[in-house]
């Protein structure tokens, strides 16, 4: 029987809470995928750092066990560009997520 597992997701990490929000799971041994932004971002009450500002607590994030997923360069609405635009902030990201994963020295296990 394969085992099956289910994960919490994060949106519009990292933020200043993503250490605090990664040991408290850790603790608990709750997995979780953060879906990174390339820049900083606010919006309203969100503000995420971006991976250019804080890759430091998703590199961390990483050594503790937690997926690191694409959640486009700028936070831009998808349906408001063109799908080349799209593709540029989702392969920008990537560069920055594959640079993670190897700062952290561990193998990026799934593409998201």
């Amino acid at each position: 029987m394969t085992k099956r597992q289910a994960y919490l997701t994060i949106d519009d990490s990292p933020t200043h809470q993503t250490d605090m929000m990664t040991d408290w799971l850790a603790e608990r041994g709750i997995p979780a995928v953060f879906y990174c932004i390339g820049t900083d971002y606010k919006d309203l009450d969100i503000t995420c750092q971006g991976i250019e500002s804080n890759s430091n607590s998703l590199i961390r994030a990483i050594e503790k066990g937690f997926v690191l997923g694409n959640h486009l360069y700028t936070h831009t609405r998808s349906s408001t560009m063109d799908f080349e635009s799209v593709i540029a902030e989702i392969q920008k990201t990537e560069v920055l997520i594959d640079g993670l994963y190897k700062k952290a020295n561990k193998a990026r296990p799934c593409k998201l």
